[in-house]
This record gives structure tokens, sequence and C-alpha cells, in this order.
């Protein structure tokens, strides 16, 4: 807790209970594996984290951040709209294969896992992966703008490819990095987690599930479009709510700030 970190800032409570969580990880395969009796972590107190990190793109801010993202920084809007209006983590849009892209309307299937997975017409899936936080293959419903971007990216392109390279459209974890901070500079945002108001790639995903909250979403179809764990919620849940996720969706299409109602099903 009194290291520093290579940044010269001071650890974090988060940061000191991921390797306390870490650590006690090693100790329980330890003892699986039978070379120890107990795990010395399991009785250490979890240190404070508050409500977490909040930041989000105001209204105002989006339309500056987008109005930047033009020649140099060009190769930036496909990314960071992308991001918008379908909330993917940085490490999920670069990981991202065309075969995962149904841009057609009609259902395709891609195996995930050695299994046959289902695309709904107009979606992605963001596929499980055993080492990740991707437990589960979720669906995430194209609006208008997001179907836009991804039939230009993958125009005359294999499936097995990733959606964004060096290579096809000059994207991968460096330039993002680096392309979000000159677009925060040219858009007067404060930029990076150690300023106040700084803004991050991550903040986009931010910004996306802020939308869909101030557009009436539920907050179950909110929680699954990012991602997270739901309690006592399989995945069978995207075949079940297709319509109310694309519906969910597609209200980012609309102009900021106009909220969108439609009517649930309740069962």
């Amino acid at each position: 807790m009194k290291k520093k970190t290579p940044r010269g800032t001071p650890r974090t409570d988060a940061t000191v209970n991921r390797y306390t969580d870490l650590l006690s990880a090693i100790f329980t395969r330890a003892i699986v594996d039978e070379l120890i009796g107990a795990n010395p972590c399991a009785g250490l107190p979890k240190e404070p984290e508050g409500d977490g990190r909040e930041r989000s793109l105001s209204a105002d801010e989006h339309e500056r951040l987008l109005n930047v993202l033009v020649d140099d920084l060009a190769y930036m809007r496909a990314p960071a709209l992308l991001a918008l209006g379908t909330g993917l983590r940085r490490g999920e849009m670069l990981k991202l294969k065309i075969e995962c892209l149904n841009l057609s309307d009609t259902v395709a299937h891609v195996l995930v896992m050695n299994q046959t997975t289902e695309i709904p017409p107009d979606s992605l899936i963001v596929p499980a992966r055993k080492h990740s936080k991707n437990k589960y293959t979720r669906v995430v419903p194209l609006n208008q703008t997001t179907r836009a971007i991804l039939v230009e990216l993958t125009k005359d392109r294999p499936g097995a490819e990733f959606l964004f390279t060096a290579h096809a459209n000059g994207i991968n974890h460096y330039w993002l990095k680096s392309g979000i901070k000159r677009a925060c500079e040219r858009a007067k945002i404060a930029h990076g987690i150690t300023k106040a108001a700084g803004l991050t790639w991550h903040d986009l995903r931010r910004t996306f599930a802020t939308r869909l909250r101030a557009n009436n979403v539920h907050e179950y179809d909110i929680q699954y479009l990012l991602g997270h764990k739901i309690q006592g919620i399989t995945k069978v849940y995207a075949r079940q709510t297709i319509d109310s996720l694309r519906s969910a969706v597609g209200t980012l299409s609309e102009p900021w700030g106009k909220v969108i109602l439609f009517n649930r099903k309740v069962s």
C-alpha cells in the first residue's frame, strides 16, 4: 500500500485488493495440489474501494470529441463510434473477428469454443473466452450508426481476420491509446485517470451505459450489453430479449437527450 505505481502515484485500495485476490488464488491452487493445508489470505480484510470511478461524456463533449476525429485522427472515428454504440471493451474490440459479425437479414452461425453459436441479423457477438471476463457469449445488436461503420470496415475482407488491425485500418492498442489522448487535447477535454475529470478510452463504454440509462433502458439489458455478470440470468437471456436489446441500442441513434420509451413484455 505504501509503494507507488510506475507512474509515481499512490497505489489505490482497488489495486491492493486485486493483488490480494491474486495471491489468494495462488494459495488456493497450492491447496488443490496438496502443497499447503491452508490459505493465509483467507482472513485478510478488503480495503474500501468506494463507489468506483465515474466519468462519461456530456452531450457537448461528445460532439467536440467526434468533431476532432478528422484528418490525421480520422482513423479513430470508427473505433470511437463503435465503442459509444456497442459498449465493447477495448480488448474486446481488438480481438473481434469479422466472422463474429452478421450484417445480413438472416441468422448466421460461427464456432465458439468448438460449439456452434447463433448470430441474429444485424448483430455482433462477443465470444466467450476461457481465461477472460467473457465467461459467456453475448449478443450485441447494431444500430444504424454502428452497422454502417462495420459495413465499411469489413468490405471485401475474409471472416478470419480481426476487425481492427494496424495493416487494415491503422488500429491497435498503441494507436487507440495515443489517439484518444490527442483527440482529448484537441477537443479541450482533460485526459487521463490522474487528472480531474480526465477522460480515458474506457469512459466511452461508460458513456454507452449512461446514455442507455438516460433513455430508460432496463438495467438487465444494460448489464447484459456490457457483459457484466447477472445473477440468475443465463446466456439464453439474449435470445429471449433480442427485441428489447435491439430497441436499447437503437435509442443511441436518436438525437442526444431525447428519451425514447418502448413497451416491455411482462410475463
